[in-house]
């Protein structure tokens, strides 16, 4: 009882010091076993990652990482099936080609109201990511199922790349993507860039949304010359500036054309061209875009310019002088409609040699495009299109067609 006593004023005492008060054993016990529990596993904390969880890289969205390994593997591509209906004449098949358009008085150009589909826009592309001690590496794989109505398996992009060097098949640095028409012709309209070839490409980031390109190219021999021989590359530069107005890109290219029969007749000749591409944003998310290709034997570059470039006469080269011109507006109607009208015109000089598919001298191309799209959800493209083509042709004839499109395109 004494004892008792004195610990309760023990007790008292130690409370008005601030002093806490003694335990018993058994609660001294249970308490270092509660502080050591604690301690060792602290309460809504995580137990820290594993050294090979903390190495993990990061991956863009899309990409699957292959286990064991620094690499990452993304697959995509589009299901396209489309339906048209030459509405006046042909433009050759499925694919836009304002030099295949018959001419005008011919019982080809009366033939109207062809309907025709196919699924040949459609896609299938694998790309891979890596990190390495140099930088990362990227490579990319694209098919489709070709131009034609008739499917046929057909390679589109085959490159690598790292940061600044790019090796392979792809679009040519001589274009400019950001100032094309969105359309859903397969042809597309006249008067932009339009090319793909395999290129060995360096890039030199001189800015924020700036970058100059340095590339050497594959040339095609575009000219009438059944002795055309290609001995040296495309060298093209190009620089591209972002801007808060949107972009602008001016680009060169130089060719040397040759010619050798293998009898002994040879001919040569160097041959340049001009690119300019802008775009600028208006009202909302829409877009006016302008481009312009200028020169002389770079006619092939052109969009349906294949093989209005030069002509060999008498073992010597006529060069075309081409001038090139598109203009596009894209208007979004709300975030999920949206409409492209857009035109085009190509000129080129020694129209007499300038033989299109249609056989004729073309002096002149031209198109107008319009089409509506809607976009339910992200991936999916229902659209319709109307396409009005024409050619002038040296020394005489003309020819018209029009055309409408009906799209569905799914990518993933």
């Amino acid at each position: 009882m004494l004892q008792e006593s004195l610990s309760r004023i023990q007790v008292q005492l130690q409370a008005e010091r601030g002093q806490p008060a003694p335990r018993s054993p058994n609660t001294t016990v249970s308490t270092a076993t509660s502080s050591a529990t604690q301690s060792t596993h602290p309460t809504n904390t995580a137990a820290p990652a594993s050294p090979e969880a903390q190495e993990q890289p990061a991956w863009p969205k899309g990409y699957i990482p292959v286990p064991g390994t620094s690499t990452a593997v993304k697959f995509g591509g589009a299901i396209r099936a489309e339906v048209w209906d030459d509405v006046q004449s042909t433009q050759g098949g499925r694919t836009d080609d304002a030099t295949a358009i018959p001419a005008r008085g011919t019982a080809k150009a009366n033939r109207n109201g062809a309907l025709n589909g196919s699924i040949s826009g459609s896609r299938f592309n694998f790309g891979t990511l890596s990190h390495t001690e140099i930088g990362d590496m990227k490579s990319f794989l694209e098919f489709d199922l070709g131009t034609d109505a008739s499917p046929t398996f057909r390679l589109r992009h085959a490159y690598i790349a790292n940061a600044d060097w790019l090796a392979g098949q792809t679009w040519s640095t001589f274009m400019d993507m950001d100032s094309l028409p969105d359309l859903l012709s397969a042809g597309g309209s006249v008067g932009y860039s339009w090319l793909r070839r395999p290129q060995v490409r360096y890039s030199i980031q001189t800015g924020d949304r700036d970058k100059l390109d340095m590339a050497a190219e594959v040339p095609t021999s575009d000219y009438s010359a059944p002795s055309a021989i290609n001995t040296a590359p495309d060298l093209v530069l190009k620089y591209t500036a972002g801007q808060s107005w949107g972009h602008y890109a001016l680009g060169g290219m130089v060719r040397y054309l040759r010619s050798d029969t293998g009898t002994g007749d040879k001919a040569d000749q160097i041959v340049w061209g001009f690119l300019g591409g802008v775009s600028i944003k208006t009202f909302g998310d829409d877009i006016l875009t302008l481009q312009t290709v200028n020169g002389t034997g770079v006619g092939g570059a052109l969009n349906q310019g294949t093989g209005l470039s030069a002509a060999v006469v008498n073992n010597s080269f006529r060069t075309f002088d081409a001038f090139g011109g598109s203009m596009a507006y894209k208007h979004y109607w709300n975030p999920k409609l949206r409409s492209t009208l857009a035109v085009g015109y190509d000129q080129f000089a020694n129209a007499s040699r300038n033989i299109g598919t249609n056989g004729l001298g073309i002096r002149s191309l031209a198109s107008v495009h319009g089409n509506i799209v809607y976009s339910p959800i992200a991936p999916l493209d229902v659209g319709i299109e109307y396409g009005y083509e024409a050619f002038t042709a040296s020394p005489t004839g003309t020819g018209t067609a029009s055309r409408v499109l009906g799209v569905v395109k799914y990518g993933y």
